[in-house]
């Protein structure tokens, strides 16, 4: 299954001005927010964090800062693929992440996600962080 998004208000701005209102779209529409996973049925809570990875990157293209204004949907119909340990540059609290994978129609052309969710440690409970979403390198514009 394929998540449509039919992108024409942003398909034409400068990545400088896409990255400012995938932002401010992000801040206004998910952050604080939650979704739920229908694969793993995890709860995933959309961060600052989340945002500052998935903007900030040094690979930042069209096709993953137009995928916000979907991400709660994407994120929701991902399929759990891996699962990754924590690094040495991570914090005490992370106790890994979760790797899921979502195919997502852009404007007609078939894209493959993959997604990044952090699993905190946070008391005698897990929290589940949204933390980045990417595209392979074969599938981002030159």
């Amino acid at each position: 299954m394929s998540i449509q998004i039919t992108d024409s208000d942003w398909i034409n701005l400068s990545i400088k001005e896409l990255k400012e209102i995938a932002f401010t779209h992000y801040a206004e529409h998910f952050q604080g927010k939650t979704v739920v996973n229908e694969d793993s049925g995890d709860l995933i809570v959309f961060t600052r964090k989340g945002i500052d990875h998935h903007i900030y990157a040094r690979k930042c293209a069209y096709e993953k800062l137009a995928v916000i204004k979907e991400l709660a949907v994407v994120i929701q119909k991902a399929k759990l693929i891996a699962y990754e340990a924590r690094t040495e540059k991570d914090k005490t609290d992370v106790l890994g992440y979760k790797n899921y994978e979502c195919v997502v129609t852009l404007n007609g052309k078939k894209l493959v996600f993959g997604i990044h969710i952090q699993a905190i440690k946070n008391g005698k409970t897990t929290k589940f962080h949204y933390y980045d979403i990417n595209l392979p390198i074969n599938q981002i514009k030159p």
